[in-house]
């Protein structure tokens, strides 16, 4: 039946029957009941509609004055179509409003999975490249070996040839004799080319893999800016319209020169890279009085990495390469020209720059007034333990910090590597990695739950 006419072209769906009376003994049938429970007779059924189930009760309603909000006609009167439309269009909105809610609820559904299914891609990027890093050092060695190798059969061939030459000259008649020598020479030469030959298949099959891992984590980061995408909230502002205001504290220090390295307060903890003592110079800049938070991170990336979660914890499991990309987004929003700190600039600050009073760690002699480390809980609230001369906090425990750096040596003609300088110490650290001079260095994509960052400019 249509209900054209009736509040729109609605089709009902059949869904309830009416309630009859047994033909053969009068009895009452239950709802929905096909067989008679008093003799078993079966029972007529009329299929009836939702449109005229939803014009009975509008007509029972309208009957005792409660159509349309309770301004229908006098109880007993009939009630007029266009009430019996109005209560009909109301039980129909009703309905789409309770369809509406589960269509919103399902799409929270997805976007739920989604963010979840980001956070896994994250985390298939992250080991892709922790492999592919450990790949490129494995074929850095066969190189090595290799080298080693030709070295080593060059060598052969020469000493070969210098016995054949020395035999030549002091040996007369033999030929048979210097004949077997030869062929035993031969034998040795074609040990060390087939040697050499598999080390070198071994290298090609490691590099194969390498550009592999490399397409695989391409194809990865495609599909993780897509994911990033689809769940990325809308800004509120474009590229060169307005700024976003970034809390970051940040404490100004005076330029000064300092001598930089193993100074006597450090003792006998002092590692090779830490010597020999230098004097700097360094020029007046500003430095984060705390480390770089995880709701600070979140506020400029949108996304949370950390291991240990909590907005004023120190933000962690973040490589070099990727602190540059927070500042790079973070200039964007302000205007202003945040950076790293270079290796000079951060053991001057964690000195206590122009007023340093002299301390293994940075703001006291005592590492319990000053760090969180040696522990195994992880990451702990920033500026919970005691400031150094400057007001600066953290500087030595909690995380270990990138700086801008490459690692190299104090000596003279020593060449920077490709690895990057990590200064502080972490929570995970024994006390004399958390001295103002220790020194550590990791590959500029190494990601880990003790490694994070703070700003300068």
């Amino acid at each position: 039946m249509s209900g054209a006419g009736f509040g729109g072209n609605q089709n009902y769906p059949k869904e309830t029957v009416d309630m009859v009376k047994c033909p053969r003994c009068d009895a009452q049938s239950g709802d929905h009941a096909r067989v008679c429970a008093i003799c078993g007779n079966v029972l007529p059924v009329r299929i009836v509609t939702m449109e005229e189930v939803l014009r009975s009760r509008v007509a029972e309603d309208a009957a005792s004055g409660q159509v349309a909000g309770g301004f229908g006609p006098p109880q007993g009167s009939k009630p007029s179509a266009g009430q019996m439309d109005a209560g009909l269009r109301g039980a129909i909105f009703t309905e789409d409003l309770a369809r509406l809610e589960k269509q919103l609820e399902y799409e929270r559904d997805n976007r739920e999975r989604a963010e979840m299914a980001l956070e896994e891609y994250r985390g298939k990027a992250s080991a892709r490249d922790y492999d592919a890093e450990r790949l490129q050092a494995s074929l850095l060695r066969y190189q090595k070996y290799i080298n080693k190798k030709t070295l080593c059969v060059a060598g052969v061939v020469v000493l070969l040839g210098l016995i054949l030459i020395i035999a030549g000259f002091t040996e007369k008649g033999g030929a048979e004799r210097k004949l077997a020598e030869y062929r035993g020479y031969k034998i040795m030469y074609d040990s060390v080319t087939v040697a050499s030959k598999k080390v070198a298949a071994e290298r090609d099959a490691l590099r194969r893999e390498l550009t592999g891992l490399k397409e695989s984590h391409a194809a990865a980061q495609v599909e993780l800016e897509e994911l990033s995408a689809q769940v990325a909230p809308a800004k509120g502002t474009s590229s060169g319209v307005g700024r976003i205001s970034v809390n970051i504290e940040m404490v100004p220090v005076q330029g000064g020169t300092f001598e930089m390295g193993c100074t006597a307060e450090q003792g006998g903890d002092c590692g090779d890279d830490e010597r020999p003592v230098r004097s700097v110079a360094v020029g007046s800049f500003s430095i984060g009085r705390f480390p770089v938070t995880q709701g600070q991170w979140r506020q400029v990336m949108g996304t949370g990495p950390s291991h240990y979660k909590g907005d004023n914890l120190p933000v962690e499991r973040v490589s070099w390469r990727d602190a540059q990309e927070f500042i790079r987004k973070l200039n964007r929003m302000t205007g202003k020209n945040y950076r790293l700190p270079t290796e000079a600039e951060w053991e001057y600050a964690a000195r206590g720059g122009a007023r340093s009073r002299g301390f293994k760690y940075s703001g006291s002699n005592h590492i319990e007034e000053v760090a969180w480390y040696a522990r195994t809980v992880g990451t702990t609230r920033v500026g919970t333990r005691k400031s150094n001369e400057l007001g600066v906090h953290d500087m030595s425990g909690n995380v270990s910090e990138w700086v801008s750096d490459r690692y190299a040596g104090y000596g003279e003609g020593s060449e920077a590597g490709e690895e990057r300088v990590l200064r502080g110490g972490s929570w995970s650290s024994v006390a004399k990695s958390c001295r103002v001079s220790n020194r550590s260095n990791m590959p500029a994509g190494t990601r880990g739950n003790n490694i994070g960052f703070r700003l300068a400019m």
